[in-house]
């Protein structure tokens, strides 16, 4: 009987399995960043979520709510600055600072900014100079009416990793610290016309769910020393959030999210917020190369609110096809498949 004998320089080639397409979908999601406005995204549209995250179409849209808010979050996050380093606020130059923001955002937006808004009944140029002649005060207020708190960071940075699988990063606005008891008040500012509209969001909300688990890991606290609030400058209003067991509510549906965006549920969810989606064709601020992406999107407009849709969605893998009989009935070329782009 013959004995095969290995040569010591003779290698074992390990064979080399190639990884599946849903595979190498699941390495991306577990190595990529995640945040609260990008689980808000699915929650809000599967279909914008994939156009976006999935299919990296990043594309700036503004708004002139987004605009107005940045500068308000910046003047607040000024004042915030001067008194965790406890030096006299200087108040004109915060305020010139938001004047050239605002100056700004008067120009890019200029029929929005005397147009009033529903819910508040308030145009831009009224919560403008309500912000800088009254609003602008609230911090120094609410922390001598609260003499037993004081803000221990503005814009704290987290980076944790939920059910130890997904790593969220983000930055909490303002954070409080009871002098008293020890316990921490998590703020969110919003550029929210008033907390009316937003009442149903109270009970479960998911972004501070993530804020509080990762600021209970940051400080070695129980979530139950963190409470959280939103202060909304534009109307003046605080109100607490996170109902009793939010935590728990909001973690199990934060597992529920996830579990869609696994078994890839990226359904398009049309309805008159569309119209401010930099997906849709009806914003006026949304670049070309991303306006006409999505042919499922609500055509509704304030001058025609009727919510309907072009195309209905059927299944991703129809997307190219629906996509490009969309752009022919809006006399656009048609766009190369993907072979036809990897060749």
């Amino acid at each position: 009987m013959e004995t095969q004998n290995n040569s010591p320089n003779e290698e074992k080639v390990e064979e080399v399995v190639e990884k599946t397409e849903y595979e190498k979908f699941i390495d991306k999601l577990l190595e990529s960043k995640w945040s609260y406005s990008k689980i808000d995204c699915f929650k809000s549209c599967g279909f914008k979520f994939k156009l976006k995250y999935l299919d990296k179409n990043f594309v700036y849209s503004g708004s002139i709510a987004t605009e107005f808010g940045t500068a308000i979050h910046k003047a607040e996050e000024s004042i915030g600055n001067y008194i965790i380093k406890n030096e006299p606020i200087n108040y004109i130059k915060i305020k010139n600072k938001f004047m050239i923001d605002c100056i700004k955002v008067k120009k890019r937006y200029s029929n929005d900014w005397i147009t009033k808004d529903d819910y508040s009944g308030k145009d831009y140029e009224t919560k403008y100079q309500d912000y800088i002649h009254k609003n602008m005060f609230y911090l120094e207020k609410y922390l001598k009416d609260n003499p037993n708190l004081e803000i221990v960071g503005s814009e704290v940075p987290i980076n944790f990793k939920f059910d130890d699988t997904w790593t969220f990063t983000g930055s909490i606005d303002r954070l409080y610290r009871d002098k008293t008891t020890d316990k921490y008040i998590i703020e969110d500012i919003k550029s929210w016309p008033n907390i009316e509209k937003h009442k149903d969001e109270l009970a479960t909300p998911l972004q501070f769910v993530v804020y509080s688990l990762a600021l209970a890991k940051m400080k070695e606290k129980s979530t139950d020393d963190i409470s959280c609030q939103y202060y909304l400058p534009i109307s003046n209003e605080l109100a607490s959030a996170g109902h009793k067991n939010y935590i728990e509510k909001g973690t199990a549906k934060l597992m529920s999210l996830f579990e869609k965006i696994l078994a890839q549920e990226f359904k398009p969810a049309p309805k008159p917020l569309c119209h401010w989606c930099e997906f849709c064709r009806t914003n006026e601020s949304a670049p070309n190369k991303s306006k006409w992406l999505c042919p499922y999107a609500s055509v509704w407009t304030r001058e025609r609110p009727a919510n309907w849709s072009e195309f209905n969605f059927t299944t991703l893998e129809e997307y190219p096809k629906i996509l490009n009989q969309y752009r022919l009935q809006h006399d656009l070329p048609v766009l190369p498949s993907e072979s036809e782009n990897k060749k």
